[in-house]
């Protein structure tokens, strides 16, 4: 008994409710114990068009949708939705998902039945092919990670690679543990989540069951969505840090001495890289560079305050 969870803000996931609902009919046609719901809960989206095709769910058998007076927040908007949710197991999905394996749901179940595992992943998977230039940032980036997103590769360090985008949980675990409702702004809600899993020897397994990430964003909004979460990283603790490359690899510089140097190459060059990564053909070697020479900024900025 499965209460798939997918939390919308400003974008239609109508299509993807739609796939979803087919795969779980024909589940039921093979499997008479197989029972399922499908919420989406509308984050207080502002965009008429995308309200007014989201609210089409609601039509749909087993589907409820659950538009909300006021902004929520990706971590409250999840814990809201598991409280709604009537069954054993949650699957929770982001609303920019797009099913890429038409047994979706029954690769999870499968696993579900034979793994044993509380906690299952079941990956990311970039867009077939780049339609708009303008979203070539975040296109080449996910390319750039693609041999990462292989469960093998997840399985070698299975809670620092936990992804909220695609996976299932027990109810009870969930609700014993929940997202943390700090996280106001974006990012990396998932490692924190990760870390509680890992501090409760949780088993998780990771599997190749990917959805597509169809909501490839304009370069510009990536990089300052990349920006934001890493403020929110910045200002975590040391525990959370640890469980991130680029806070790793900035507290070995710190160590080293060079924080200082990296912070002040980047204040210099960073209006040349942007440049680049705003461009049609960024550098992914440049981005990563960015992102280390931003933490850097914002770690010797707070060392002065």
């Amino acid at each position: 008994m499965i209460s798939i969870l997918i939390p919308t803000y400003n974008y239609s996931c109508h299509a993807l409710v739609c796939d979803l609902q087919a795969q779980c009919v024909r589940l039921q046609r093979s499997d008479s114990t197989f029972e399922y719901e499908i919420l989406v809960a509308d984050d207080a989206s502002t965009r008429p068009d995308v309200c007014k095709d989201n609210e089409q769910i609601a039509r749909l058998e087993h589907c409820r949708y659950l538009p909300q007076p006021e902004n929520k927040g990706r971590s409250r908007i999840r814990n809201y939705l598991a409280d709604q949710a009537r069954y054993d197991y949650l699957l929770f999905l982001d609303s920019d998902a797009e099913v890429a394996d038409p047994h979706f749901l029954e690769n999870y179940l499968r696993a579900l039945r034979t793994s044993g595992a509380e906690v299952i992943c079941g990956g990311v998977a970039n867009i077939p092919s780049l339609k708009d230039p303008a979203c070539s940032l975040r296109y080449y980036y996910e390319e750039s990670v693609g041999e990462g997103r292989l469960a093998r590769e997840r399985m070698k360090n299975p809670c620092a690679r936990f992804s909220t985008f695609n996976f299932l949980i027990r109810r009870a675990l969930f609700l014993s543990i929940r997202f943390n409702e700090n996280f106001v702004h974006y990012g990396y809600e998932d490692v924190f989540f990760g870390m509680e899993i890992k501090r409760r020897q949780v088993s998780i397994l990771h599997i190749d069951n990917a959805m597509i990430h169809a909501g490839v964003e304009h370069n510009d909004v990536f990089l300052a969505k990349t920006e934001t979460a890493l403020r929110t990283l910045h200002s975590l603790g040391p525990e959370l840090q640890s469980f991130v490359t680029v806070s790793r690899t900035a507290l070995k510089l710190k160590r080293m001495g060079l924080l200082p140097v990296l912070a002040g190459l980047h204040r210099c060059f960073s209006p040349w890289v942007r440049r680049n990564l705003v461009s049609v053909r960024p550098s992914i070697f440049l981005f990563n560079l960015y992102k280390l020479g931003y933490y850097a900024t914002l770690e010797c900025a707070s060392r002065k305050a």
